[in-house]
């Protein structure tokens, strides 16, 4: 990867023309320690992200099932609508109106169940993994090949990444939300000092903030457990030494 605002940067660049004291890689491998979960606030980040998840799927199972029973009920009056025409009930221009009506509902209904909503029946086991691997973060950039990176980079930033040469610092539009809100909770209970023992029942202000993007959340909690999997998995099989 190259920055593609400033020439002769890379990310693994051990020296550059203004570099101060830090090459640029050190200055990255700092910008993923930021993101980094403190392995004993780990716990605590996956309670509050299961309440997250919980909460979201709950809200969406509700949703669903007032839509199917939606669903079913214009379906059976299509099937009525189609009766009552055979039997002469209605005439041709009734039922032509009528059916472009129910149609246009049961497009629309069938769009609604099937608007990207992401489902998942191993959410634990996927954060878990996905948290733990949040743990060693720049261990495992450091320790993987160039396409790896690569890949973990643009998981992490999907907007991209960009070298500020006058400032010799990272810049990024946008953080895999899941990642992002992973380190605000964490920095949360820093601030607050709270140990492992001190675990809050309630939902935390940072997760009570992001419940509308609980879809957007997931879906990058997903990418993020995908790509560290895959690529920590290789790691392993080459190295034989596994990131755990």
């Amino acid at each position: 990867y190259r920055c593609l605002k400033c020439s002769g940067v890379s990310l693994n660049a051990h020296t550059t023309p203004n570099a101060k004291k830090k090459s640029a890689e050190a200055i990255f491998l700092e910008l993923l320690e930021e993101y980094q979960i403190p392995k004993k606030y780990s716990t605590l980040v996956e309670m509050q992200l299961t309440k997250l998840f919980k909460h979201y799927n709950e809200n969406n199972n509700s949703f669903d099932e007032q839509l199917e029973k939606q669903y079913s009920t214009l379906q059976k009056e299509m099937k009525d609508l189609k009766i009552r025409l055979g039997l002469g009930k209605i005439d041709k221009e009734t039922y032509d109106l009528t059916f472009e009506h129910l149609n246009e509902q049961i497009v629309k209904v069938n769009k609604e169940l099937n608007n990207g909503k992401v489902k998942i029946s191993n959410l634990e086991s996927v954060l878990k993994t996905a948290l733990n691997k949040l743990e060693k973060l720049s261990k495992i950039w450091g320790s993987v090949g160039l396409e790896d990176k690569r890949n973990l980079q643009q998981t992490l930033f999907p907007d991209g990444i960009y070298y500020d040469g006058k400032n010799h610092q990272y810049l990024t539009k946008e953080i895999n939300s899941f990642v992002l809100l992973s380190q605000t909770i964490s920095k949360d209970y820093e601030v607050k000092k709270k140990g492992i023992n001190q675990i809050e029942p309630e939902i935390s202000p940072s997760v009570e903030s992001s419940l509308q993007l609980s879809n957007k959340i997931l879906e990058d909690l997903i990418r993020f457990h995908d790509t560290i999997t895959q690529i920590t998995y290789w790691y392993w099989t080459i190295s034989q030494c596994p990131l755990n």
